[in-house]
């Protein structure tokens, strides 16, 4: 069981990866730049402190939630910073969704 849950984590990862390589880094919804590992280069080099810089955390956001019979299909996975992700599951509609028909698995 834990060894699945690492594997799938790790898929996951690779694809929130591949999704924000192909979004330039940029939030699928709010287009702020987002940061994978180190908020301390991103807060220095952006001027902001470290509690405001979390925000911008990437993260893999599923359009269609796991909960609804979405799936972690690059399809329907897009990087998103960490205050859109989370804002948006607080809300009942979540913010407007940009279409993801130029991304493509192969770039």
């Amino acid at each position: 069981m834990k060894q699945r849950m690492c594997e799938m984590y790790n898929k996951l990862a690779k694809v929130r990866n591949l999704r924000a390589e192909q979004q330039d880094w940029l939030c699928f919804y709010c287009r702020f730049t987002m940061w994978e590992r180190d908020v301390d280069a991103f807060s220095k080099r952006y001027g902001i402190g470290k509690r405001l810089a979390n925000r911008f955390q990437c993260t893999a956001e599923h359009l269609t939630p796991v909960q609804n019979g979405g799936s972690n299909n690059l399809e329907n996975i897009v990087a998103a910073c960490k205050f859109c992700n989370q804002t948006r599951h607080k809300m009942r509609k979540g913010p407007r969704r940009r279409s993801t028909g130029s991304m493509s698995e192969s770039g």
